[in-house]
C-alpha cells in the first residue's frame, strides 16, 4: 500500500510540474513577443491570434484564442476559415469563405463571419490572406491578454511549480522512510532458512538417540 502510494506521488508530482513549466514557458513566451512587439507568437507555419469579436459564433467567440496555419491559397476552398488583413482598415479577420472567384490574374474569396447577416464589403486576394484557421482556445485569449498586461503573473506561477515541487517531494521523502521502516520489519520476522534447517536436524538427532 505505501509503495502504491510512493509511486503514485512521484507520478502526480512529475505530471504536476512538467505541465506547470509549459504554461510557464507558454506564457513567458507571450509576454516576450509582448515585450519585443513581435507580430504574434508564431512556432513553425503556426501562429496565434486573441479573438475580439462575436463575428465568428459558434465557431469561436471573443476572447478565445485560435491557431491559424500558413497554407498554400490553392489549397483553400468554400467553407474553409482563413485569416486575413481586411482591405478596409487592415484589421486581421477571420471569416469563412464563402466562394472562391477570380480576380484578375489572382485567387479571390468572399467571406463572411457566421454570426454576420451579410457578407463582407470586399474580395480578399491571396496576397492579404495570413493562413487557415486550425482550432480554438477556448477562453484562452483573455488569459493571454492579463499575462501581457500583468507580468507578475509569471513570477507568480514559477514560485507555485516550486511550491508543489517542494511539497511533493517531502510527501515521496516520508513515505520512502515508511517503506523502509515496513521492510525491516519484514525482514526481522523473517526466519532464516539456515537456522531452520539445524533446528530440523537436532529435532530428527534427538528423536533417534531417544530411549526405547
Amino acid at each position: 500500500m505505501i509503495k502504491t502510494s510512493y509511486y503514485a506521488i512521484k507520478t502526480i508530482g512529475i505530471s504536476i510540474t512538467s505541465l506547470l513549466i509549459v504554461v510557464c514557458i507558454f506564457f513567458g513566451y507571450i509576454v516576450f513577443c509582448n515585450i519585443t512587439n513581435m507580430d504574434v507568437p508564431t512556432l513553425g507555419p503556426f501562429k496565434m491570434y486573441m479573438v475580439l469579436t462575436d463575428s465568428m459564433v459558434p465557431a469561436f467567440r471573443s476572447d478565445d484564442a485560435i491557431i491559424v496555419r500558413t497554407i498554400d491559397i490553392d489549397r483553400l476552398k468554400k467553407d474553409d476559415i482563413i485569416t486575413f488583413y481586411s482591405l478596409e482598415n487592415d484589421v486581421v479577420m477571420s471569416h469563412r469563405v464563402l466562394d472562391v472567384i477570380n480576380v484578375g490574374d489572382e485567387i479571390g474569396f468572399r467571406t463572411q463571419g457566421d454570426a454576420n447577416n451579410s457578407p463582407d464589403p470586399f474580395t480578399t486576394t491571396g496576397g492579404r490572406i495570413i493562413g487557415k484557421y486550425m482550432f480554438r482556445i477556448p477562453g484562452m485569449g483573455r488569459h493571454l491578454a492579463t499575462a501581457t498586461q500583468r507580468l507578475y503573473i509569471i513570477p507568480l506561477l514559477v514560485v507555485l511549480v516550486i511550491s508543489i515541487q517542494f511539497g511533493l517531494s517531502q510527501a515521496e521523502k516520508k513515505l520512502k522512510e515508511k517503506m523502509k521502516l515496513e521492510q525491516r520489519e519484514i525482514n526481522k520476522n523473517r526466519v532464516k532458512p539456515g537456522k531452520d534447517n539445524r533446528d530440523n536436524e537436532v529435532k530428527q538427532t534427538s528423536k533417534k538417540t531417544s530411549p526405547v
